[in-house]
C-alpha cells in the first residue's frame, strides 16, 4: 500500500504545484486588468481635459474670428474716410491754385 500513497502524494503535489501556478497566473491576470483598467481611467480624464481645451481654443478662434471681422470693417471704413479726404483735399488743393490764380492776376494788373 505504500506506493499507492507515494502515487497520491505525488498527484496531490502535482495538483497543488498546478494550483499554485493557476493562483499565480489568475493573480498577475488580474493585476494586469487592474493596471490596464487604471491606465484606461487615467487617458479618459486626459482626454477629457484635452476636449475641454479643445473647446476653449474654438471659443478662441470664434471670437478672434469676429475680431478680424470687426477689424477688416474699421479699416474698410478707414479707406472710405481716407477716399473722400483725398478728394476732398485734391478739391482743396483746385480751389487753392484757381484762388493763387486770381491773386496773381489781380496783383499783375496793379
Amino acid at each position: 500500500m505504500e506506493p499507492e500513497k507515494s502515487v497520491e502524494q505525488t498527484d496531490r503535489q502535482s495538483i497543488e504545484s498546478s494550483l499554485d501556478r493557476l493562483e499565480s497566473i489568475v493573480e498577475h491576470m488580474g493585476n494586469t486588468v487592474i493596471t490596464a483598467t487604471e491606465t484606461v481611467e487615467h487617458l479618459a480624464q486626459r482626454l477629457n481635459v484635452l476636449a475641454v481645451q479643445i473647446q476653449n481654443q474654438e471659443e478662441q478662434i470664434k471670437q478672434q474670428g469676429y475680431q478680424i471681422f470687426a477689424l477688416s470693417e474699421s479699416l474698410q471704413t478707414l479707406v472710405e474716410i481716407n477716399t473722400e479726404s483725398t478728394e476732398e483735399m485734391r478739391q482743396l488743393t483746385a480751389i487753392l491754385k484757381s484762388l493763387f490764380k486770381i491773386s496773381n492776376r489781380t496783383r499783375e494788373k496793379e
